[in-house]
């Protein structure tokens, strides 16, 4: 939420007119921290208790299979896959103009001036999938990571009922992923 603050002539900026209201209320960042906590002590287990806690879904297997990934493109509209390969396309191009690479100099002798760069090694993207679908956060947070080259990406969604009673995780997201 934005507010204006409206300062009269010679009159400072002082930390009292910069306290802001309307942040997270205690008791939503002690149930993240919570859950946070248990998934950390708890591992899958956790991850499968809070999911039947949450969305009323038992996940047993919180992967997906290649049946479902090939499934996925049997519900997603061939113009929406073009549109999802499409953008696929000009993020990977544009972040590979943002790739650093090493580098290293000798400026003089025992004098070595230079950058290392190395991708982190694991990238966890959330994909949202609850009420509505944006298979777009999945391309705008996959591919960076690609580009970069980190070798570990791990992608999850919210399962829901996906159609003919099936509860799993958007068509589209899977054709994204």
């Amino acid at each position: 939420m934005l507010r204006r603050i409206d300062l009269a002539a010679g009159m400072p900026l002082t930390p009292s007119i910069l306290n802001r209201s309307g942040g997270i209320s205690a008791k939503i960042e002690a149930s993240a921290s919570n859950t946070v906590s248990a998934v950390r002590d708890g591992g899958d287990a956790a991850v499968r208790e809070l999911t039947l806690r949450f969305d009323d879904v038992d996940v047993s297997n919180p992967r997906v299979t290649r049946a479902e990934i090939e499934t996925a493109y049997t519900r997603v509209n061939a113009a929406v896959v073009d549109a999802l390969t499409q953008s696929a396309q000009r993020i990977r191009d544009f972040h590979q103009r943002q790739v650093q690479q090493s580098w290293f100099e000798t400026t003089r002798p025992g004098v070595l001036l230079g950058q290392k760069v190395t991708p982190i090694f694991r990238v966890g993207v959330y994909a949202p999938g609850g009420r509505a679908d944006y298979p777009s956060s999945v391309l705008m947070n996959v591919i960076p990571a690609q580009v970069a080259g980190v070798p570990d990406i791990a992608i999850c969604a919210p399962p829901r009922d996906v159609g003919d009673g099936v509860v799993g995780i958007v068509a589209s997201t899977l054709v994204a992923a």
